[in-house]
């Protein structure tokens, strides 16, 4: 009888990494026999506690230097934490930086055995597993070859199929997988969707925000070495971006916020009163529904501010329900706080796991758009569409680009402006998210 797998996998508790940086290697001496040697401390990791359940898939976010390999190394046991605990149930299988668990000198087979060994399995085992190992890595003869002389997808291809053939409890992925080819890739998280099912917890680093809302459970957001935010992956993706796209004088603010943010209890978002450009536009009676309100994310200003997004429908009622083949436009008004050259706007229409759908800007974005506005300018734009969109619940971000004399880029953001479902059509032969105008016909029978 199988043994009941335990509840958490992975205990991380008030762990911390803290480094010594010597004046000079005399210093360094001093301190090793006993001596005071004059040293400064680097905090890599601030004391942080997390949980990972069986078949839990969680996300490492944040910016180069946040601390996430730091973590994963403290978890793997390549690195001693400076405090705190980390208790782990069954196997770890890990990805790191490139090279890490292989011998460059040894070919990619004698690595094969070498890294199974070191995760546990004997060379019975290994040898058995080798033929699935090879089938998975496809690198041909490459794999009689000294690993050194290795591309780094060759490499990721070799280190990921050993990596999920030892039969790991928790799989960990530093990364790794960005180097790989997009065929590859799209086998690897095929892979990954297939271990979730099997109850395999997964730890997963990426700067893809695609990749960490589709497949992750949570995210976790490390920004110095701090723990700022634990809980959903598209919440936590957007408040990434929001940090990382604030100039660095409003950073601390940021940061500050979204700690608040992660303390405070997360409450539904209040529908807010109709302003007065939307009380222009009375809401449809059975194409608008109250409740339907997106959790926005607004990104720090750089001179302006999106306010009032809204959709209309053909005749001019405010609706949220929409219906596939019809005509509707995405309405919001722009609040200009500085002088702005070369203005223009966008939005972009993603899934629920956030993959984007498709977008549109008002001028080509690598070309000057020529529209100069003043300081205090208050501007209504909209973009026009025909809907094509199969049924399913759909979000729509709003951009603000532009120059100022101090910012070049996005001058206002705002994610998840708004929610909108496409109702159902039971005639409907279209599948997937777009309907890309298919039609179906048998030209002969026999």
């Amino acid at each position: 009888m199988q043994e009941e797998l335990p509840v958490c996998r992975l205990l991380v508790q008030d762990v911390a990494k803290t480094y010594r940086v010597y004046d000079s290697p005399q210093q360094r001496l001093k301190d090793l026999v006993g001596l005071s040697g004059r040293h400064q401390s680097v905090e890599a990791l601030l004391p942080l506690s997390f949980r990972l359940a069986a078949g839990e898939t969680v996300a490492i976010i944040g910016a180069n230097g946040s601390g996430k390999s730091t973590l994963l190394q403290l978890i793997c046991g390549t690195l001693t934490p400076s405090g705190g605990t980390i208790t782990r149930h069954g196997r770890i299988a890990a990805l790191l930086e490139l090279g890490a668990g292989f011998n460059p000198e040894f070919s990619g087979i004698e690595n094969i055995f070498l890294n199974a060994s070191i995760n546990g399995m004997s060379r019975a085992d290994t040898e058995s597993l080798l033929p699935r190992i090879l089938e998975f890595a496809d690198i041909g003869e490459h794999v009689h070859q000294p690993v050194k002389t290795y591309s780094s997808g060759m490499y990721v291809r070799l280190a990921f199929a050993v990596a999920i053939h030892v039969e790991p409890d928790i799989l960990i992925i530093d990364e790794a997988l960005a180097v790989g080819d997009e065929a590859f890739q799209r086998k690897c998280f095929a892979r990954l969707r297939e271990m979730q099912s099997q109850g395999v917890s997964i730890l997963f680093v990426s700067h893809s925000a695609e990749s960490v809302v589709s497949l992750c459970d949570r995210a976790l957001l490390l920004d110095h070495g701090q723990l700022l935010f634990d809980g959903e992956p598209k919440q936590a993706v957007g408040l990434y971006q929001k940090l990382l796209y604030a100039r660095p004088e409003q950073r601390d603010e940021v940061r500050q916020g979204i700690l608040a943010q992660s303390a405070a209890p997360t409450m539904a978002p209040e529908p807010e009163p109709a302003s007065e450009a939307e009380a222009d536009h009375p809401l449809h009676p059975d194409f608008y529904i109250e409740g339907l309100v997106a959790q926005s994310t607004d990104y720090v200003e750089n001179g302006a501010s999106i306010e009032e997004p809204f959709l209309l429908d053909e005749q001019g009622f405010r609706v949220n329900l929409l219906h596939k083949g019809k005509r509707y436009r995405y309405r919001f008004a722009v609040r200009l706080h500085q002088d702005v050259d070369n203005f223009f706007y966008g939005t972009l229409i993603k899934r629920v796991d956030g993959v984007s759908i498709g977008g549109v800007s008002s001028a080509p974005p690598q070309q000057a758009s020529g529209v100069s506005l003043p300081a205090g300018s208050r501007l209504t734009v909209e973009c026009e569409f025909e809907l094509s969109l199969n049924a399913g619940t759909y979000f729509m971000n709003a951009g603000v680009y532009g120059d100022t004399d101090q910012y070049s880029g996005f001058l206002a953001r705002k994610l998840d402006a708004l929610v909108f479902k496409v109702l159902p059509n039971p005639a409907e032969t279209a599948t997937s998210y777009v309907d890309l105008g298919f039609r179906c016909r048998t030209l002969s029978r026999a």
